[in-house]
């Protein structure tokens, strides 16, 4: 009986083992892949418009192309876009992309109509669609507002790490503005630091 037992122990020693070695080369490999990618997700005090004109831009739209509240209208303001995000009829789930000089304005589409609220599925597919014109067009670095947290009402830290996920494994930089001492700052400091 001991014999079995202390074979079956020396079995297990050996097996315990091979897997903490396995582990740790599987731990440093996989240190090896997240060093490599220079990702970065960071708050910033402010206007979005004051940030670099170097940076892409980026904001949620619904399909119909109405922009008349919220940041969504800002942009509009700002920028002559009216008349190709119509133009370009582009679905729930899919990216506006228009180049403004030396950067793009990615406008998600998150929704149908402007009274409609977006789901996170939609600002998923529409964060996947951002990703893959950057990624094309060797963009490193957007700056945005918290994305359908706004008059949408979704959650910040659920978008957060939605960017997170999607973002993760490039080395692009995204930049999330608030204005001070408002609500979306609050919840910036308390939820997300």
């Amino acid at each position: 009986m001991k014999v079995i037992n202390r074979g079956a122990t020396l079995f297990l020693v050996t097996l315990l083992k091979v897997i903490i070695l396995l582990t740790s080369k599987m731990q440093r490999s996989d240190a090896d892949v997240v060093s490599k990618t220079q990702f970065s997700l960071s708050k910033m005090d402010g206007d979005l418009f004051d940030a670099p004109t170097s940076a892409s831009l980026c904001h949620c739209i619904s399909s119909d192309c109405k922009l008349g509240r919220g940041i969504a209208k800002q942009f509009r303001e700002k920028f002559d876009i009216m008349n190709t995000l119509k133009a370009k009829k582009t679905p729930v789930g899919g990216v506006v992309v228009l180049k403004e000089k030396d950067r793009y304005i990615y406008n998600l589409v998150t929704k149908e109509n402007y009274y409609q609220k977006p789901t996170y599925t939609a600002l998923a597919m529409s964060l996947e669609a951002m990703k893959l014109h950057a990624l094309t067009h060797n963009v490193k670095k957007i700056c945005m507002p918290q994305i359908g947290c706004g008059l949408d009402n979704l959650n910040w830290p659920w978008v957060k790490m939605r960017i997170e996920q999607v973002f993760e494994s490039t080395d692009m930089c995204i930049d999330v503005y608030c204005k001070k001492r408002t609500l979306c700052w609050a919840v910036n400091m308390l939820c997300c630091k």
